[in-house]
């Protein structure tokens, strides 16, 4: 019959595995420090990336009021019916806009007419609503770009947007045309950058601490191993 109590054994198993680690500290704390250091060297060799961010959203619905009175969206009798149109209608124009965001079409185009931004990484994080504000990032290896990419970019797209849509209303024959500014609304202009996103350096540095010191103790305990055996042999 077998207790729970650890046999004498596993007291000397683990006693001896103490004393071999103990034995292989040097080489232990060698790897460790050989990784270390090859993880903080790579640190500074990747390319630091910055990301900048805005934030938009829906215009207010006193830029659409024109435009909802020559659609003839407005109700005569129901108030809250126009409310709703002028609502839809800055939606709708909004969600233009973020698809020309995301057009690969228009992204093309503006690289074209603006070379100097062509690496930048560019992406519009929307949540789960379809309508509410939407998040703008541009990364790249320079902070100034990354900001100036975001704003030059966003008033290339916002213009696109416009003339689409008022050659949409004037095929339907209707003079009220939409202006830039009613496209969005800006909650948070991008800025400049001081911190990289990557590389993170001190995640890395750590990750390669971690890294050594495990691949220490398996070369040591290896090592001991061998060792034990060639002593038996002798």
């Amino acid at each position: 019959m077998t207790s729970g109590h650890p046999s004498a054994t596993d007291e000397i198993d683990l006693v001896e595995l103490a004393q071999a680690l103990w034995g292989q500290r040097l080489l232990i704390a060698l790897c460790t420090v050989l990784f270390t250091l090859l993880a903080l060297g790579y640190s500074y060799t990747v390319t630091p990336t910055y990301t900048s961010q805005a934030r938009i959203a829906p215009s207010s619905i006193n830029s659409f009021g024109k435009l909802a009175g020559s659609l003839n969206f407005r109700s005569p009798t129901q108030g809250e019916s126009a409310i709703a149109d002028g609502v839809r209608l800055a939606n709708d124009a909004f969600n233009v806009l973020i698809e020309n965001l995301n057009s690969h079409i228009v992204r093309r185009d503006f690289d074209e007419n603006y070379p100097a931004y062509h690496q930048v990484v560019f992406e519009v994080n929307r949540g789960k609503q379809k309508v509410g504000p939407v998040s703008l990032n541009a990364t790249g290896t320079e902070p100034e770009l990354s900001k100036a990419f975001i704003d030059a970019y966003l008033a290339y797209a916002t213009a696109t947007t416009a003339v689409q849509l008022n050659e949409f209303l004037n095929g339907m024959g209707v003079a009220e045309e939409v202006e830039v500014s009613a496209l969005y609304r800006l909650e948070q202009s991008a800025t400049v950058p001081s911190v990289p996103v990557k590389p993170k350096r001190t995640l890395i540095i750590a990750l390669g601490f971690v890294l050594g010191g495990m691949v220490g103790v398996f070369i040591g305990l290896i090592r001991s191993m061998l060792t034990n055996r060639i002593s038996r042999n002798v």
